[in-house]
């Protein structure tokens, strides 16, 4: 039995059961964009995304790699982050090492389960476009590569030195190539613009993405989060909603999570 036919036929699960009931998992060749206003979560999400991937990495685990390439935080954070989820302690207390016996004893089995996730950080933030490419190249051939995961779009630069606008349209496009040149999904993370910030209604929409254009051309699927809690203060509420806004292979819609700021976890409802 072939190994890529039976793991992909339906896409990777993401480890949701609600966002695999309604997108199927990420499939090969797809690029999947997430987009999220700065501070509604869409890094906690990302790695709560590849943690539940990598957790079902059975098949061939040896083989079976996800990569991040971090363009804003250090591996070091991002590996708190990961910490944090899986153990329910709060990311602060992790940041500034303050942890009690038993707290220190909670972290003991999650600490070794997410050591042995086989999610590799690429924290180099000069990172280009070219080198993201080449990197993915490489590890594929060699070591086996399942899925990609971009934090984020906006940070990532190109050789020819374009404005803004159209390095996106160059990069995103690169992107989409890439996916269907490895049969892997990739995700990239987007910034949104300020559109919600000045409109009565805040849910966003698939022209809020920072330069959409192109971004929403190429892109298979795009996910947006949204916490109406996020325009409030205090921002307590947990309720967010991951809105399909977009998908080229099935059906759009949304999805409901609770999410625990304090400890980056995601929870289904």
């Amino acid at each position: 039995m072939n190994y890529q036919k039976t793991f992909y036929r339906k896409g990777i699960k993401t480890g949701f059961k609600n966002l695999d009931e309604l997108i199927s998992g990420f499939k090969p060749k797809e690029l999947i964009i997430l987009g999220a206003r700065t501070g509604m979560g869409k890094t906690a999400f990302m790695l709560n995304l590849a943690c539940n991937i990598a957790k079902n990495f059975t098949t061939n685990p040896e083989t079976q790699k996800a990569v991040i390439f971090s363009l804003e935080m250090a591996a070091e954070e991002l590996g708190i982050r990961l910490l944090s989820s899986a153990s329910k302690i709060p990311l602060k207390q992790l940041q500034h090492k303050n942890l009690n016996k038993n707290e220190k004893l909670q972290l003991l089995i999650p600490e070794d389960e997410t050591t042995q996730l086989n999610i590799l950080i690429d924290d180099d933030r000069n990172n280009k476009i070219e080198d993201i490419e080449t990197k993915c190249r490489q590890m594929k051939y060699t070591k086996g590569l399942d899925i990609v995961f971009i934090d984020y779009l906006h940070l990532l630069k190109e050789d020819q030195n374009f404005n803004t606008y159209q390095a996106i349209s160059v990069i995103s496009r690169k992107l989409k190539k890439l996916a269907s040149e490895l049969n892997i999904p990739i995700v990239a993370l987007s910034q949104m613009n300020r559109a919600t910030y000045v409109r009565e209604v805040k849910r966003p929409q698939l022209t809020d993405l920072r330069d959409s254009g192109t971004i929403e051309q190429d892109a298979d699927v795009v996910m947006l989060l949204h916490r109406e809690s996020y325009y409030q203060k205090p921002d307590i509420n947990p309720h967010t909603n991951l809105i399909i806004a977009k998908n080229r292979s099935g059906q759009k819609g949304e999805c409901s999570f609770n999410f625990y700021k304090q400890i980056q976890r995601f929870e289904a409802k």
